[in-house]
């Protein structure tokens, strides 16, 4: 019965989401490129970054490793289409959107979570949602994923996981 209740508010968060989407047509031809572009910088994405599986090991400077283990993997995929943010927070899942800027820079906003209780570790989790509001850039190095804000101390790195 739970999962049955959990699959539905996951289904209605999802419509709802899509529904608050809108197609404005902009009539100044440089104020529509603006927007056709912030829509899109999808098409501008590093390769790097994006449709990849990255695991979370470090966040505040605390190593995973050095912590009690988390019911799952606390994750982040950046999908091209639609600038979506998905994972999880190693216990419930989370969406939301993404926005990419010169120098690296990135925002997320609307991000939204279930919210399942576990009887593992949801301190960490409740740190990653803290990482996505500070956040303002970020960087790739090889499978090495580092989000920053401004000048401080990395938020948290990820690693990338590939299927084999």
């Amino acid at each position: 019965m739970k999962q049955a209740i959990f699959i539905m508010g996951v289904i209605i968060l999802t419509v709802g989401m899509n529904a608050c989407k809108s197609n404005k047509t902009v009539e100044n031809s440089s104020t529509e490129q603006t927007v056709h572009n912030s829509q899109n910088s999808s098409d501008k994405v590093n390769t790097d970054l994006v449709e990849k599986y990255w695991k979370l090991f470090e966040i505040f400077g605390t190593n995973l490793k050095d912590v009690p283990p988390m019911a799952s993997d606390a994750y982040l995929t950046l999908k091209a289409e639609g600038n979506r943010a998905i994972g999880s927070g190693g216990c419930n899942n989370f969406t939301g959107t993404y926005q990419l800027g010169t120098g690296n820079r990135i925002k997320f906003s609307q991000m939204v979570s279930t919210t399942k209780m576990c009887l593992t570790n949801m301190e960490i989790e409740g740190k990653l949602h803290q990482v996505f509001e500070m956040t303002d850039s970020y960087y790739v190095n090889g499978d090495t994923l580092t989000l920053i804000r401004a000048r401080m101390a990395p938020l948290a790195r990820f690693e990338a996981v590939y299927l084999r």
